[in-house]
């Protein structure tokens, strides 16, 4: 064989080892990035999303001012301010109410049952009463005329009708406008102060202690010179169904 054959054949022969070692060079890399892109853990769908953006800060908003509230209402309708200390206490009688007179807040039956409408009166006394031989348990006043009237209103009561005129003085009580007008200049000395539940402000008047209803601004408990202390409980006070007017007429 000539020298330029063996020539040839040697140069392939080193193409060919030249060709082998490139591709298997090539062949490597692209497997070892393959298997760096499955050795990678796949991204969550956290990770997928935008960033969200930062949170604000919540500013906190002033406090609300609390308007001053205005003072409770009377009985009439009427804004009434609570009198200062040492201030003389104004009572107005209501048009019609209706009370009942205790020797004990807590007493029941009361002494007397009252509804007033002006001067006149209906009054229950706790006990019945028999006055010439005729028995009545309840006492009407016409304060004007100066009359007194009872009648036996209970159920049980034979001849209802037939009423019976009364001592106008024997059978009269001291009603509510007659204490306020004894216990007239009296001056404020303390307020809130509770009986049974009920707000009173007390006021003197010489010998008479007064216990004076915050809200109906009307007596409540009165003690006069020591004596034993009578109460109100309002049942009722300014209600035009109030009535005072006896059941069967006024007797003859």
């Amino acid at each position: 064989m000539s020298t330029d054959k063996w020539i040839i054949i040697g140069a392939l022969v080193l193409l060919g080892i030249i060709t082998a070692y490139c591709s298997f060079s090539y062949s490597e890399e692209y497997v070892s990035k393959d298997e760096e892109i499955l050795a990678s853990p796949p991204l969550s769908q956290q990770e997928r999303l935008p960033p969200e953006p930062p949170v604000k800060e919540s500013v906190p908003e002033p406090p609300v001012k609390e308007e001053p509230k205005p003072p409770i209402e009377g009985p009439n309708n009427t804004v009434e301010e609570l009198p200062n200390p040492d201030s003389v206490v104004v009572f107005t009688i209501p048009s019609s109410l209706r009370y009942h007179i205790k020797t004990h807040f807590s007493e029941y039956p009361p002494v007397y049952d009252v509804t007033q409408i002006g001067d006149d009166l209906k009054i229950v006394p706790h006990e019945g009463q028999i006055y010439n031989k005729k028995y009545y348990d309840t006492i009407y006043i016409d304060g004007k005329r100066s009359v007194a009237a009872g009648d036996c209103e209970d159920p049980s009561c034979k001849n209802p009708e037939e009423g019976i005129l009364l001592n106008y003085y024997d059978a009269d009580v001291i009603t509510v406008d007659e204490w306020m007008e004894k216990i007239k200049g009296a001056k404020l000395k303390e307020k809130g102060i509770y009986i049974s539940g009920r707000e009173t402000n007390y006021a003197e008047n010489g010998g008479a202690q007064i216990w004076i209803d915050a809200y109906y601004n009307l007596p409540l408990k009165i003690i006069e010179n020591s004596a034993n202390p009578i109460y109100f409980d309002y049942q009722s006070v300014n209600n035009p169904n109030l009535n005072v007017t006896p059941l069967y007429g006024w007797p003859v």
